[in-house]
This record gives structure tokens, sequence and C-alpha cells, in this order.
């Protein structure tokens, strides 16, 4: 059973803050609903549970392909940031577009944050061409 002080409940407290969200590229969701949905897209990576909450959504849980971890009542109520924690919360990962279905889409005006993701995209592919190309000169 993890604790308040577990290093993955840490980590995953952590992701209450807009900038390790954005950085880890991961969120959380709590609830059973919010899990199931999320479940569902393929986004979840870890789950935390009371005990409780572990014998009210056996049948959910049964289903995750995620680690789930049962935590104590003080760590549900860290990860949680309800009033009265459910006592289930996952973490999941960020959705990203791949960068072929963007350059695809037949969107003529961009958000600020697609434009922002379309540059990671572009600089990642950059770098790693740039590093295809190194080790190739490398070689020869």
């Amino acid at each position: 059973m993890l604790t308040e002080r577990s290093t993955r409940v840490v980590a995953a407290v952590k992701l209450h803050r807009q900038v390790a969200r954005r950085r880890a590229r991961r969120f959380l969701v709590e609830g059973a609903h919010l899990v199931e949905a999320a479940s569902g897209r393929g986004l979840v990576r870890e789950v935390f549970v009371t005990e409780a909450a572990a014998q009210r959504y056996a049948a959910l849980l049964d289903r995750q392909d995620a680690a789930v971890n049962v935590v104590t009542e003080r760590a549900a109520k860290a990860l949680s940031d309800t009033v009265t924690p459910a006592g289930l919360v996952a973490v999941c990962e960020r959705p990203e577009p791949a960068l072929d279905d963007v350059l695809a889409s037949e969107l003529t005006e961009f958000s600020e944050q697609q434009l922002l993701r379309f540059k990671e995209l572009t600089r990642e592919d950059l770098a790693e061409g740039l590093t295809a190309a190194v080790a190739e000169k490398k070689t020869t």
C-alpha cells in the first residue's frame, strides 16, 4: 500500500501544477466516469485507488491495462483536488496529434497551442534528422 510519501504518489501529486503537467505531458483524472473515459481512449498510465474504492470499482479496475496501486486515505486526499475524494485517481498521458494528422487537416487557422506543438514536433524531427545524418557521416 502506497502512502502520501511514496515516490509514485509524490510524482502524481505534482501533476496538480500546470508546469508539471506540461513538462510530463500527463494529467490527473478523478472518479470512475473520468477514469473509464480516459481508459477507453488508451490514455491511462497508472491508477491510484483506496481499498474501499477498489471494492466499489472492481470491474473497472479489472479492465485496466495500467498499473493499479492501492493507496492510503491520506494519499488519496493528496492526489485529489475535491473536498470529498472518490478514492480513484488515474495518471493519464496527454493525447498528442501526430504530425501527419496536423499537416493533413483542413484547418486554415491554428490555435496558439497547436502552433506551439507543431514547432515542438518540427524541432524534434529536425533534431532526429540531424542526429541520424551525423551518425551516418561518422560511419562513412
